[in-house]
């Protein structure tokens, strides 16, 4: 049996709402890229300022430790 994998559309930024065009904005400013997981994020009001808050809040894990779990999350999901 063979599986097929689904493709999520993502946002463009002139779809995004003022907010989350500011947010865009300085994500693109600050690391000169918007990741696609973000862009996801992106297509409700409040749900990429939630996830950075949940991903900034204070952690047992080091800088670099939370970089490598972006990284191998990244790499799996293609």
């Amino acid at each position: 049996m063979e599986a097929t994998m689904s493709r999520f559309t993502l946002p463009v930024r002139e779809e995004l709402s003022d907010i989350n065009q500011t947010t865009y904005d300085n994500i693109k400013k600050k690391i000169g890229f918007m990741p696609n997981l973000y862009m996801m994020y992106n297509k409700n009001e409040n749900a990429l300022n939630d996830y950075l808050v949940l991903q900034n809040r204070k952690s047992t894990l080091t800088g670099k430790e939370k970089e490598v779990v972006n990284l191998i999350n990244s790499q799996i999901n293609g």
